[in-house]
């Protein structure tokens, strides 16, 4: 069931391009999700430490294939199956989908990512066919040179994901990251972050408000 994670491998796929229209990158295997901010790998975080958006309220991998393509200037989009979140096979044998948008707004300034995914999850206590849908919105503007601000929001519920009560939880929120490079070696930021896991089915998973 989901409390057995099974193979535990961070990423294993193989990458192909295809000569389609702008060219169509295909990823095939596990791989890390495109939702959020953050990720995992630590050379692409300025914090040590993780928001609670990212460790709470998104998925880390996912098993599958995602095709991605610039379908004009400035806009790509992204698509593909998974097995869920967090797992090498979903014990159920379900698909669910990955995808979305990024826009370059202004070039070199002003950039903004839309991902989702959506599916059946199997969680403890749980049959296995209850639907659980996140999406992700990351907007990145370069103030100056120097200086780049990054505001994230999240939302996301899980059909029956309440512990004993089986109601539909719900977590949303807002990060702010406001980075500055004082050096070519040396940069100072701050994160500023709003989550809200309602009924505490998230970070604690206890029945109650």
């Amino acid at each position: 069931g989901a409390a057995l994670y099974g193979l535990a491998m961070p990423q294993l796929y193989a990458e192909l391009w295809a000569p389609v229209g702008n060219g169509v990158r295909l990823k095939l295997g596990h791989f890390y999700t495109t939702l959020g901010y953050e990720t995992v790998t630590a050379p692409d975080n300025f914090f040590y430490s993780h928001s609670y958006t990212m460790q709470y309220g998104e998925p880390f991998t996912h098993t599958g294939m995602l095709a991605s393509t610039e379908v004009a200037e400035g806009v790509t989009v992204h698509g593909g199956i998974t097995r869920g979140w967090d797992n090498w096979e979903d014990p159920d044998s379900d698909l669910s989908f990955l995808g979305g948008v990024e826009l370059d707004l202004i070039p070199d300034t002003t950039t903004l990512a839309y991902s989702m995914h959506v599916g059946d999850e199997d969680i403890p206590g749980g049959r296995g066919e209850d639907k659980r849908s996140t999406y992700s919105i990351v907007l990145t503007h370069h103030l100056n040179d120097q200086t780049r601000y990054i505001l994230q929001h999240d939302l996301g519920y899980q059909e029956r994901g309440t512990p004993l009560s089986q109601r539909t939880a719900k977590w949303y929120g807002v990060n702010q990251y406001l980075i500055t490079d004082l050096t070519e070696c040396l940069s100072a930021g701050s994160r500023l972050e709003w989550f809200r896991d309602h009924n505490n089915a998230r970070i604690l998973g206890i029945p109650s408000e």
